[in-house]
């Protein structure tokens, strides 16, 4: 059985392995944060550019435009975005960055090429597992999400415009599934 749903200790734990115990941390805690705090989907994920989520200002955008929907960043994601971007260009100002880099993947692999949907779902998979926590997948954070705004009390129909789903058993928490 598929895990799908995880506590907030498992997401803390899973964060704290995916920063501390890999040459890629700092990538591979974005990663994890990205599906559980927006509920991005992996294609989506694979397909960001510098230019999705930095204005040319330099600043983080508050909302990516994707091709369905627009997805909302929260502060806590737009800090770790920030952070993650300087990191990685190793440049003062994030202006420039979107003026020289704004074509370039958000994410890159090992071999430093983008990331694909199957690549995401390979290093998920290992980082995951890596914590302890055999069966979750790319998919474990937008369900987790989905579910902790349901729990808030989010009616499906919000949840279904959020996450970009037509079909209500895709988006509706496990417990709260009719159809």
């Amino acid at each position: 059985m598929k895990r799908q749903i995880l506590t907030e200790l498992e997401l803390a734990d899973a964060i704290s392995t995916a920063t501390n115990h890999s040459k890629w941390g700092t990538r591979n805690r974005l990663l994890l944060l990205m599906t559980h705090l927006s509920g991005i989907k992996r294609s989506e994920l694979a397909a960001l550019r510098v230019a999705d989520v930095l204005e040319m200002s330099g600043d983080i955008k508050t909302e990516i435009e994707l091709p369905n929907r627009d997805l909302v960043l929260p502060t806590q994601l737009q800090r770790e975005l920030r952070a993650y971007i300087a990191s990685q260009f190793e440049l003062d100002t994030l202006a420039f960055v979107a003026y020289t880099h704004g074509h370039m993947p958000l994410f890159y692999t090992q071999k430093r090429s983008a990331f694909t949907p199957t690549t995401l779902s390979q290093t998920f998979t290992a980082i995951y597992e890596r914590v302890g926590l055999k069966g979750a997948t790319t998919k474990t954070g937008r369900q987790t999400w989905l579910n902790t705004l349901y729990a808030r009390g989010a009616n499906v129909d919000a949840l279904q415009e959020l996450a970009g789903q037509t079909r209500l058993a895709i988006t509706a928490p496990p417990s709260n599934r009719t159809s």
